[in-house]
């Protein structure tokens, strides 16, 4: 009874207020693992912590492309054979941020160069990883992939 008097009062409340907007939100960011030799690609952010390229998406865009458009902002890379890593929620200055991974290729002879979001670039080993201020959950998924 107490339920059907819940979905009663949500129906007739969802008649004035959108109901989508009481829901939390945050940030969504995709995100490029591209392993190369062995050596994962990262780059410096304004926070001075490593991360992957990638970024925001922009609202209805494919978010394949959106990682290509992001990554070759980013690093001047073309990308490909792009698969789902995994889904992660972290916090970066104390916002929830749903960060999607992928696993990705370099398909191009470009050279690299960063833009000016990040200072610095470099490929880390798995050993190296380790010791970069990098997210956890990161660290962890490198450990997994290489």
């Amino acid at each position: 009874m107490i339920k059907t008097l819940y979905r009663l009062l949500i129906y007739f409340f969802s008649k004035f207020i959108k109901t989508d907007e009481l829901s939390d939100k945050f940030p969504v960011s995709i995100k490029a693992i591209i392993i190369d030799d062995n050596r994962v690609l990262c780059l410096k952010n304004e926070r001075n912590e490593w991360d992957f390229p990638g970024g925001k998406i922009n609202f209805n865009k494919d978010l394949e492309e959106s990682l290509r458009r992001e990554v070759k902002e980013e690093t001047n890379l073309n990308i490909n054979n792009l698969n789902i890593l995994k889904p992660l929620n972290l916090n970066f200055n104390d916002v929830s941020v749903f960060v999607l991974l992928y696993t990705a290729e370099i398909s191009c002879n470009s050279p690299l160069s960063i833009s000016y979001e990040h200072s610095e670039y470099n490929f880390f080993s798995k050993s190296e990883i380790k010791n970069l201020n990098i997210p956890q959950a990161y660290k962890n998924l490198i450990e997994d992939l290489i």
